[in-house]
């Protein structure tokens, strides 16, 4: 029987409410389940006391090292003493990238992609953002040890600037702008992709993951409002013309490009990804970032679907290894 562990960092599985969905869908898959912190993990023994549901609670047990580890949180900070350990025996699912465009920096090596990529600077000074807003007068900032995350936007108006962030706006001279840069640009280097107001509408986030089969599959695709917006997800309207051939478009793309993505040589196992994608007024497609997990919140039935696939895609890695 496989046997899948889940590391986090909360003491207790009650505290996260994910862990409860793993532990039931892996019951039903016929998978043996536990949570654990790295507390609980004894590498001279070889086993792991984790907590495993039974009779409608948590119980602890002694597990051995199970065959997948699923992170709980993409950015769990773990000592390397115990991911080594972890790694000599179990697959890890859920890994994070804290470099933004690590994915970016390889599909544009590879080439095959890179001219979907949107354009990406690094800036280091406050006059190269000066010179990037006057000419795209929208742009993107991005703080790589921000928990990877697109911190905020400025548009140029004239002699003034607004700067966007979670839905807040505060309009700004260029010295004020300057002095608010200017602790990110001194500490380390900052991204700026430029944006365009006429995006807004046509931004979508595509997801997809691994199958019970090893194959990519569609998890869901949405349009997504601006990143100044908090990143709100809606539906693509049914009603519009062009949404059938828009949706037909976005999953041939995302497919396609999860497969050359996992030929990269990629230094973690990838099992979901997120597109965060663009098609301007001329009707071509843009690749504005793509994250290694599941980034936005899922809907309830879409959180079973995505669990039970995870699942079943690491039962098919512990079969396909002892094939």
């Amino acid at each position: 029987m496989t046997v899948i562990g889940m590391l986090g960092s909360c003491k207790h599985p009650d505290m996260m409410i994910q862990v409860y969905s793993y532990a039931a869908v892996a019951k039903m898959e016929g998978a043996e389940f536990f949570y654990f912190t790295e507390d609980h993990v004894k590498a001279e023994e070889r086993i792991i006391e984790g907590y495993v549901y039974e009779d409608g609670q948590w119980k602890v047990q002694s597990c051995p090292f199970p065959g997948t580890v699923i992170l709980a949180d993409p950015h769990l900070a773990v000592s390397q003493r115990v991911m080594k350990e972890l790694r000599k025996c179990a697959v890890l699912l859920g890994e994070a990238c804290y470099d933004y465009f690590y994915l970016h920096q390889k599909i544009k090596a590879a080439e095959q992609y890179a001219h979907f990529l949107l354009p990406c600077f690094e800036i280091d000074t406050i006059n190269q953002l000066t010179d990037l807003l006057f000419r795209y007068v929208k742009v993107q900032v991005i703080l790589p040890l921000s928990e990877n995350k697109p911190c905020f936007t400025i548009e140029r108006q004239a002699h003034l600037y607004t700067l966007i962030s979670e839905g807040r706006s505060e309009t700004m001279t260029i010295s004020s702008l300057k002095k608010r840069m200017q602790d990110h640009l001194h500490h380390y280097p900052v991204y700026v992709q430029p944006l365009s107001k006429g995006w807004k509408s046509n931004q979508y986030t595509v997801r997809t993951q691994k199958s019970a089969t090893g194959q990519w599959l569609i998890r869901s695709i949405s349009a997504l409002n601006a990143c100044e917006t908090n990143h709100t997800i809606t539906s693509i309207k049914p009603l519009e013309n062009e949404a059938y051939d828009i949706t037909r478009y976005l999953e041939h793309f995302s497919l396609r490009c999860s497969e050359h993505i996992e030929s990269l040589e990629v230094d973690r196992l990838l099992d979901q990804l997120e597109f965060i994608l663009i098609i301007d007024s001329n009707g071509r497609l843009w690749i504005q970032h793509i994250h290694f997990h599941l980034e936005y919140t899922l809907s309830f039935d879409q959180m079973l679907d995505s669990i039970r696939e995870r699942l079943r895609y690491a039962m098919y890695l512990e079969t396909s290894a002892n094939a």
